[in-house]
């Protein structure tokens, strides 16, 4: 009462074929972690005809003015806007400031330019590191088996 040898060779590789699916569209998919996130408005540039909600307006020209900060409460403006993103082992995206499409940054320029160095010496060491026990237990499984 139970599957044949021949069901069972299908079944199990079936179900190997779905985890490999699996895991290759998970390596690949952007979507590992979906949220929204607080960030500062930047400041109008340009020639500005109506009121903006992705930026914030100041009657000053010089930046470093100590007035501009007090626009939240002269004006009643958000400093912040909520931006969606998601965010993956290899992709990172965030929503454009107008709202409008997405910008996608691959891993190795989110971080500093200072450090990507750093992070390509990592990723170079730990493929090494896996790649040797990899071939140290397949040796081990490989000697044990010659004296069986």
């Amino acid at each position: 009462m139970g599957i044949d040898r021949r069901r069972r060779a299908s079944l199990a590789l079936t179900l190997n074929f779905l985890a490999l699916f699996l895991a290759v569209s998970a390596l690949t998919t952007s979507y590992w972690c979906e949220g929204m996130r607080k960030v500062v408005k930047p400041f109008c540039t340009g020639p500005v005809t109506s009121k903006q909600a992705f930026c914030i307006m100041f009657n000053s020209s010089n930046i470093n003015d100590s007035r501009v900060v007090q626009y939240i409460w002269e004006t009643g403006e958000d400093k912040y806007l909520m931006r969606k993103f998601h965010t993956g082992i290899w992709f990172s995206c965030e929503q454009n400031i107008n709202m409008t499409g997405e910008k996608c940054r691959s891993f190795i320029y989110v971080a500093p330019a200072n450090e990507r160095g750093e992070i390509i010496s990592f990723l170079n060491v730990s493929c090494k590191n896996i790649g040797s026990t990899h071939f140290e237990f397949y040796g081990k499984i490989q000697t044990n088996s010659m004296w069986v």
